[in-house]
């Protein structure tokens, strides 16, 4: 699966899935500024706008480098942003394995 510019790529009733874009640096900082949401992830969590930016950078060069990489989640109803989903290369060992895909999910906590 390759992804394009606004594609929605999985949709259900009520959400839909597309690719992470700029204008979502907002929606990136306040999910992942929240401490709860970094509690079993490292305890991590970003701090500025500049880091929001920088993520969204970085998962958007996946879809380059790899044709795939995590994605929004939008509620259809009000176009909200949920939190994003799917999956990633790993490419760095992680106990033991090495260049596979990781599924992951992130929720603002209101959701």
């Amino acid at each position: 699966m390759y992804l394009t510019s606004n594609m929605n790529i999985i949709e259900t009733d009520r959400l839909y899935f597309r690719e992470i874009v700029q204008s979502d640096d907002c929606s990136i900082l306040e999910l992942d500024s929240d401490p709860l949401v970094h509690q079993y992830l490292g305890n991590r969590p970003i701090e500025n706008i500049i880091q929001a930016r920088n993520l969204i950078q970085f998962i958007r060069q996946q879809y380059l480098d790899n044709g795939i990489g995590r994605l929004a989640i939008i509620e259809k109803k009000i176009n909200n942003f949920v939190g994003w989903g799917g999956f990633k290369l790993i490419t760095d060992s992680v106990n033991g394995h090495q260049n596979y895909y990781d599924l992951g999910y992130r929720f603002l906590r209101k959701y």
